[in-house]
C-alpha cells in the first residue's frame, strides 16, 4: 500500500508513533521519494520502544542507553528517566530493529571494559509475536520452528 500526505506534520506524527499494528500483526512503513520506487524498498526495520530493566540506578543515562539501544539495533530516542515518571525503575529506549531476526531478551551491560551485568530488554507495546523463535512477523501457529518440531518441542522448552 502507499500512503500520501498533504500534511508533512501528520507524516512525521505517523512516523513517530510506530510500530502500527493492523488486527496485531506489525505494519511496516518505509519513505518513498517516488511511488515507482515503492515496490523496492525493504521492509525489514521497525522503531520499538524498549523498556531497560535490571539497570542500576546509576547507570540510566543517556550514554548507557545509546550504547544498549546501538548494540541491538540503531538508537532513535533515550527517553530521560527523570521526565519519563517512571521513578528510575527502567530505561526506556527507542530502537529501530531488523525484524527479520528474533527480538533480543537481554542485553550485556559494560563499563570502561568491564562487564557489569545484563539489562533485561521488555518491548512495548509489541503486535504478534512468535514466543517460539523471537519474530515479529509471524505468531506462533504459523512458525517454521515450530511446525518441523510438532509433537517434539513441548510449551516449557519455549
Amino acid at each position: 500500500m502507499v500512503f500520501e500526505f498533504d500534511d508533512a506534520l501528520d507524516l512525521e506524527r505517523v512516523w513517530e508513533c510506530e510500530p502500527w499494528s493492523y488486527d496485531k500483526s506489525l505494519v511496516v512503513f518505509q519513505r518513498a521519494v517516488d511511488v515507482e520506487f515503492a515496490p523496492l524498498l525493504e521492509y525489514t526495520t521497525s522503531a520499538f520502544w524498549v523498556q531497560l530493566h535490571n539497570i542500576l540506578e546509576k547507570s540510566m543515562t543517556q550514554e548507557i542507553g545509546e550504547v544498549v539501544g546501538n548494540t541491538i539495533g540503531k538508537i532513535v530516542q533515550v527517553a530521560d528517566p527523570e521526565d519519563d515518571g517512571q521513578g528510575c525503575e527502567f530505561l526506556q529506549i527507542r530502537v529501530s530493529l531488523d525484524i527479520t531476526k528474533p527480538l533480543p531478551r537481554c542485553c550485556k551491560l559494560w563499563l570502561e571494559g568491564e562487564h557489569i551485568g545484563w539489562a533485561l530488554l521488555k518491548f512495548e507495546p509489541l503486535p504478534n509475536f512468535c514466543y517460539w523463535c523471537g519474530r515479529v512477523n509471524h505468531n506462533e501457529r504459523d512458525c517454521d520452528l515450530w511446525l518441523q518440531g510438532k509433537g517434539k518441542l513441548k510449551k516449557e522448552n519455549q
